[in-house]
């Protein structure tokens, strides 16, 4: 909160009265006078952008005077720039700022700043008077590419020529499922670390499991978990060193492919995905006499589902020795769960779910800083991994394991990355958002007109990659909004998977309704002819497995 509003508590009251009592008239005259609302799409990241430092100032703590569906009202702040900061709210929910506007409510009332904002706000009730956070924006990039007209047939990406030796590795996969889903309630919601199991987060239910994987005939699985809810944690709130898994996840997880064993006569193939995006949560910290020690504050009530003082306050950092877990750290988590889990239905584990570049006070590094962390990192890890395994590694690429950038922000991974075993298989993840982003939102745009090259053109600067190194590939995430011509667009996207040789799984399903009101929730009613359309595919089979047209 700043001062002028902290002093003028008294005033700050009077004033959500009046706010409230204006209501929706207000805010709408306001947001009309608030142009533009809809920021212009963001270029791409270059390989090496100059760092942006942040806000001094920032993150900034306020208070939510009022909420309207896409709108907020705080205190007057400068540092509330449209298009530069994210608001936390103190339900976790966290909302990018597309515009910004002054507002004088009534005379002799404090100036306020009314922001548009990409999300509608569930609750209001849970926000409105509670603290909030103000954070720089990191926005995943959006393309500039103009888009393509529509071909006949799917496009095939055809290598270079003379093509160079294959890095992929040497095992040989045959058999694979070109489609499938990603089952990850578990890693949803990550307000709460641990949290509890119904509360926080659901795992997905014998219900899940018998629709997708019985009933529509799903046999490739990724499952993402939040790998805070998978191991024991220490006294700082970061997972335990060696790998230890908690007993409670490990039971759980056996009982999840007892189910898929069962429904899918044991030839299911099921991939971890560990969903950090290479940051680990710790205990919040703050500065004292030059040294970070744990505050111990903890969650109130409106933030913690009801369970207030029970957990803690976490800040997000960099898997990195100096924040206490590193990657060594990492591969062994990963190693204990090849262990823990190793059976056949396993096809493999991902390292992190979609690293990025940032500049926030504890995990500053540009683009290019974080493309050589993760492949250091990555070559910390597989030693140790393949103590234990073999199985395939997916290794995500930089910048949300973007398949349209990939060359320019992850081009460093196939020459770079040493795997003892010669067995990983880049990740890649694209959605088709109208806007020319691929953030999966679908928040704008005439989703009943979607063009049908939209989501797999997102792919082909990849595929063109892959089939120049050599190297095999998987879309471990896309998705689509409930249209038909959305759908219309995921099926040219697949058959052009199909066509380059490259699996996919869908985001998102499973979790027992946990993601209601995500777009491509695939248990919603309203994707029934989506999953029609999975239903249709699910026993494509790709005879080996190898790099696209290679």
């Amino acid at each position: 909160m700043t001062d002028a509003v902290g002093a003028a508590s008294a005033k700050l009251a009077q004033a959500i009265a009046d706010v409230q009592t204006a209501g929706k008239g207000l805010i709408e005259a306001a947001l009309a006078a608030a142009q533009p609302v809809t920021p212009d799409p963001v270029p791409e990241p270059t390989p090496d952008p100059a760092p942006v430092p942040p806000a001094a100032s920032l993150p900034l703590t306020t208070e939510v005077i009022n909420a309207y569906d896409k709108s907020l009202m705080l205190p007057m702040s400068e540092l509330i720039v449209a298009d530069r900061v994210v608001v936390q709210l103190a339900t976790g929910q966290a909302v990018n700022v597309l515009g910004v506007v002054e507002v004088q409510p009534l005379a002799n009332r404090d100036p306020m700043l009314l922001l548009a904002i990409d999300q509608t706000i569930a609750n209001p009730g849970k926000v409105v008077g509670k603290p909030a956070t103000v954070r720089e924006r990191y926005a995943k990039p959006a393309p500039t590419l103009a888009p393509q007209p529509v071909p006949e047939t799917p496009v095939v990406v055809t290598p270079a020529d003379p093509k160079p030796d294959p890095v992929a590795g040497p095992a040989v996969l045959r058999n694979i499922p070109f489609l499938g889903i990603n089952l990850a309630a578990h890693s949803n919601a990550n307000q709460v670390l641990p949290g509890e199991a119904g509360t926080h987060f659901k795992w997905p239910s014998r219900a899940d499991v018998r629709l997708y994987v019985r009933d529509l005939g799903v046999r490739l699985i990724r499952f993402p978990y939040a790998l805070q809810r998978a191991t024991l944690i220490d006294s700082t709130g970061l997972p335990v060193k060696g790998g230890q898994l908690d007993p409670t996840f490990v039971a759980k997880m056996k009982t999840v492919l007892g189910w898929i064993r069962e429904d899918s006569n044991g030839e299911a193939l099921v991939i971890f995905d560990p969903h950090h995006y290479w940051r680990i949560y710790r205990n919040q910290t703050a500065l004292v006499d030059g040294v970070r020690k744990q505050t111990g504050a903890l969650l109130p009530a409106g933030e913690a589902a009801g369970q207030g003082g029970r957990w803690k306050r976490q800040e997000q950092v960099l898997i990195d020795d100096a924040n206490g877990w590193g990657a060594a750290d990492l591969g062994d988590h990963i190693a204990s769960m090849a262990a823990t889990f190793d059976e056949a239905m396993i096809l493999g584990y991902g390292l992190g779910n979609e690293p990025y570049a940032s500049g926030g006070a504890l995990d500053s590094l540009t683009v290019t800083a974080m493309e050589a962390k993760v492949v250091a990192d990555v070559n910390i890890m597989l030693p140790i991994i393949r103590k234990v395994t073999s199985k395939l590694v997916f290794i995500c690429g930089n910048q949300w394991a973007s398949a349209r950038n990939w060359a320019a922000v992850s081009g460093s991974f196939a020459a770079g990355i040493k795997d003892p075993a010669n067995n990983w298989i880049p990740e890649v993840h694209g959605y088709g958002d109208l806007d020319g982003g691929s953030s999966g939102r679908y928040s704008s745009g005439n989703l009943n007109a979607f063009p049908a090259e939209q989501v797999a053109q997102v792919f082909r600067p990849a595929y063109s990659h892959f089939a120049a190194k050599g190297l095999r590939a998987f879309v471990g995430e896309t998705g689509i909004p409930p249209t038909d011509s959305g759908r219309a667009a995921l099926a040219r996207a697949l058959n052009e998977a199909k066509a380059n040789g490259v699996p996919v799984t869908l985001w998102i399903a499973g979790g027992d309704g946990a993601m209601g009101g995500e777009k491509m929730n695939l248990d919603d009613a309203v994707h029934a002819a989506t999953r029609d359309l999975i239903k249709a595919r699910a026993g494509e089979r790709m005879a080996e497995w190898k790099a696209p047209r290679s």
